[in-house]
C-alpha cells in the first residue's frame, strides 16, 4: 500500500509542479505595455479580391474616424497578430541580419502590421530611432521598427537604425527585399518586428484589432465602440470586446484552473502517502507492544527500538519513490501531448530532476517524521508492566 500510495503521489506532486510552474510563467509574461484603461476590438472581415479589400479599407478608416470621436478616448490604432488576444494565433516567423564582419545572426520573432498611434496607444516606449511616419503610413515602403528583445537576438549593437533585416532566407530566397530599422522600442521580453500596412493602403481579410487607450474604464466607452462599429456596417459581427486587463486574465483561467486541479490531487496523495505511514505504524507497534516491553526487560534501548520502527516502512518508501520517478517521466510525455502552449523546457525530464529530487526529501522526511510520531507507543512501554502480564 505505501508502495503504491508513494508512487502515484511522487507522480502528482512532479505534474503539480510543472503546472504550477507554467502558471507562474505565464502570469510573469512581460508583454510590455501598459494594461490599465485599454480596450481592444476585434473584427474579421472577408477580403478575397480588390473589391472587398478596397470596402474592407473603406470600413476601417470610417471605424477609425468613428472611434477617434468617442469622449474620454486619447489615442486609437490598431494591429493583427496581438498573440494575448483569446483564441489568436501567434504569427511569427524568422528573421535574420549580416553584421559587419559578414556573420548572420538569425532569431524567430513576432510580427505585427500596425496603424498609426500604435505605441503612444499601447504605452510602448520609443528608445531609438522614431516612431513610422505618415510617409511611410500611407504608402508602401520597405521599413520596420523592432523592439529591444529581437535587437538583443540578433545581437546589434547600439548602431540598429539603418540597419536592413530579411526574412529567413531559406524560406524566401536569397534576394529578398531588406526592411530598414527605423526605431527601437520596449514591447516585452519576445523578440517583436513592426510593418505598416494601412493608411493609403488595401486591407486584407483577417482579424483586424482596434486598440483604445482610454482616460478611464468606463462601459460606456465599451458600448460606444460598439455602436461606432455597427454605424459603418450594423451586419458586422464583433469576435471579441473587451478591457485588457479582463483578457489577459482570462488567458490565465485555464493553466491557473489546471494547476490547482492537479496541485489538489497531489495533496490528497501526499496526505494517503502520510496517513498510510501513520497507520501501519501504529498498529504494528501497538500489536508488538508484549515484545517491545520483553526487548526492553532484556536490556534493549527505547529510543533504538522506537528508531527501528520509526524507519519500518522505509524500503517500501523509497521503491514507491524509484517507481514513481517512472511514473513521472509517463506523465510528462502525456502533458506533452495533451496541454498547448508549454515551453519545452519545463516538459525537459532532465529539467525536472531537481524538483522530483526535493519532492523525494519531502516524502522521505516527513514520512519518518509520521512513523516517529506513530511509534512514539514504545517510549512509554513499562518493562515492569509486561512481566506481571507475562
Amino acid at each position: 500500500m505505501i508502495f503504491v500510495e508513494t508512487a502515484l503521489a511522487l507522480a502528482l506532486l512532479s505534474s503539480s509542479g510543472i503546472f504550477l510552474k507554467d502558471y507562474i510563467r505565464r502570469s510573469n509574461i512581460d508583454f510590455g505595455f501598459n494594461t490599465k484603461n485599454l480596450l481592444m476590438v476585434s473584427v474579421v472581415r472577408v477580403g478575397d479580391n480588390d473589391a472587398t479589400r478596397d470596402l474592407n479599407t473603406i470600413f476601417y478608416n470610417d471605424v477609425f474616424e468613428r472611434l477617434r470621436a468617442i469622449p474620454g478616448v486619447r489615442f486609437v490604432s490598431a494591429a493583427t497578430n496581438l498573440d494575448w488576444v483569446p483564441r489568436s494565433t501567434s504569427w511569427s516567423t524568422s528573421f535574420d541580419i549580416d553584421d559587419s564582419d559578414g556573420t548572420t545572426h538569425y532569431t524567430s520573432a513576432n510580427y505585427h502590421n500596425i496603424a498609426s498611434d500604435y505605441f503612444a496607444a499601447m504605452g510602448h516606449r520609443i528608445i531609438a530611432g522614431r516612431d513610422f511616419n505618415n510617409s511611410e503610413m500611407t504608402s508602401t515602403q520597405n521599413v520596420a521598427i523592432i523592439n529591444t528583445a529581437m535587437m538583443r537576438a540578433l545581437q546589434m549593437d547600439s548602431q540598429a537604425i539603418g540597419n536592413s533585416i530579411y526574412y529567413e532566407r531559406g524560406a524566401w530566397g536569397p534576394n529578398q527585399t531588406p526592411y530598414s530599422v527605423v526605431g527601437v522600442v520596449e514591447s516585452g521580453d519576445q523578440p517583436r518586428i513592426y510593418f505598416t500596412q494601412w493608411g493609403g493602403q488595401r486591407v486584407d481579410d483577417g482579424a483586424f484589432n482596434f486598440i483604445l487607450r482610454t482616460e478611464e474604464k468606463s462601459p460606456m466607452i465599451a458600448q460606444s465602440a460598439r455602436e461606432a462599429i455597427f454605424a459603418v456596417d450594423k451586419s458586422q459581427p464583433i469576435a471579441e470586446i473587451g478591457w485588457v486587463e479582463n483578457l489577459l486574465a482570462w488567458r490565465l483561467r485555464e493553466p491557473r484552473s489546471l494547476a490547482a486541479l492537479v496541485s489538489v490531487f497531489a495533496f490528497l496523495g501526499y496526505a494517503l502517502v502520510l496517513a498510510g505511514v501513520y497507520g501501519t505504524i501504529s498498529h504494528a507497534t501497538n500489536s508488538r507492544l508484549r515484545e517491545y516491553g520483553i526487548r526492553l526487560a532484556m536490556g534493549a534501548l527505547p529510543f533504538r527500538l522506537w528508531l527501528r520502527a520509526s524507519v519500518a516502512n522505509l524500503p517500501p518508501l523509497l521503491a514507491g519513490i524509484a517507481a514513481g520517478a517512472g511514473l513521472s517521466w509517463y506523465a510528462i510525455k502525456i502533458i506533452r501531448g495533451k496541454v498547448t502552449g508549454m515551453p519545452p523546457e519545463l516538459l525537459d525530464f532532465r529539467a525536472n530532476l531537481e524538483m522530483m529530487a526535493l519532492l523525494s526529501l519531502a516524502l522521505i522526511v516527513t514520512a519518518v517524521a509520521t512513523g516517529a510520531f506513530a511509534s512514539r507507543g514504545i517510549m512509554r512501554v513499562d518493562p515492569a508492566a509486561i512481566l506481571r502480564h507475562e
